[in-house]
């Protein structure tokens, strides 16, 4: 009787634990819910004003190029999503191309750095873009819909690290970024927004070097988007 009534409660366990589980799933994982995990990424176009200083030397670029953002994060509510991404506007097109050029040709080698370069091609396939490119990485985002379900208004936010391609010396530099945008999602997972973002690096005096090298972007990035949730 023991045995019988204990097995019983064993199915009665797995079988709450099972029902738990689910709806635990269904609240976190793509539920159709902006409350929950959720996945973005979206193309689009931008124009990049860049700004570089070497000592004495100042240059001022105005570029267009192609745009991505991607993005991963949470939302407590329908109404509230953090996350965490990256923005870029592709810019410096040709310095990508002739990046991914030189990779290719050490790929084809016969030596130590050629297997180096084949075992870091999914990471470096990722990372070349971003050696022409204005980009920012939202260590901390946070989008607010001004609607619980679409279509919405919203407005969003990021503060992170700013990469802004070099007119002088270097490909890129690093420094502080952030970004300001609005949108509109006229269907669930799916959203057009505009975007301004910002990036400033310096390198301070060093070795024979003695003055200060800086470059300033700014960048209207404007993007169709879809986003799981």
């Amino acid at each position: 009787m023991f045995r019988k009534g204990a097995f019983v409660a064993l199915v009665l366990l797995v079988v709450c634990s099972e029902q738990a589980g689910a709806q635990a799933f269904d609240l976190l994982f793509f539920n159709g819910q902006r409350q929950g995990f959720t996945v973005g990424a979206g193309v689009g176009v931008g124009p990049s004003y860049i700004h570089s200083e070497a000592g004495e030397r100042s240059d001022d670029v105005f570029r267009i190029g192609p745009g991505l953002d991607f993005r991963f994060g949470l939302a407590p509510t329908n109404n509230l999503h953090f996350f965490t991404g990256a923005k870029m506007c592709m810019c410096y097109w040709d310095k990508i191309g002739e990046t991914y050029g030189d990779y290719f040709d050490a790929m084809r080698g016969d030596d130590l750095k050629a297997v180096g370069a084949i075992i870091a091609f999914p990471f470096a396939i990722g990372i070349i873009p971003m050696m022409g490119s204005h980009t920012v990485f939202g260590l901390v985002g946070a989008t607010y819909y001004l609607n619980e379900a679409a279509p919405s208004y919203f407005f969003e936010g990021t503060v992170g690290v700013g990469i802004v391609p070099d007119e002088f010396g270097k490909d890129t530099r690093g420094g502080t970024g952030f970004s300001v945008g609005a949108g509109y999602e006229f269907v669930p997972h799916f959203n057009i927004r505009g975007d301004i973002l910002y990036g400033h690096g310096v390198d301070e005096p060093m070795g024979y070097r003695t003055y200060e090298e800086s470059a300033t972007g700014v960048t209207l990035l404007v993007t169709m988007n879809v986003i799981a949730y």
